[in-house]
């Protein structure tokens, strides 16, 4: 399976996000190779929270923007892999380090 992460992330308005892709930066590792970044400018989305989330306040239909620096990789070989992220912009940061353990395809007609 394909993996897609981003390194840093907005919702908002449209302008939240040109002042957020101003100052993003950010990088990403995978078995210690870098990583090319994304860079996803506002992006009209639409999303239906639900009560209690931690990101909106309201729950319900909700247009909004969204932007970013994401990395998309193809599927990972099996085996165990280091995948690091860092991202910023602004006063808002990321840092995470992550241990992936990639499992051999199981054919579809196995028992």
């Amino acid at each position: 399976m394909p993996v897609v992460f981003p390194l840093v992330n907005l919702f908002g308005e449209s302008a939240d996000c040109l002042e957020f892709m101003n100052a993003a930066k950010g990088s990403a590792t995978l078995d210690g190779r870098s990583l090319t970044p994304e860079e996803l400018g506002s992006t009209p989305i639409r999303m239906n929270p639900r009560k209690g989330n931690p990101f909106t306040t309201t729950a319900g239909l909700l247009n909004t923007w969204s932007c970013g620096l994401w990395v998309r990789l193809g599927p990972l070989a099996p085996g165990s892999h280091a995948l690091s992220l860092r991202g910023e912009s602004g006063t808002f940061s990321t840092s995470v380090d992550y241990r992936l353990q990639v499992a051999r395809p199981t054919p579809t007609n196995a028992v």
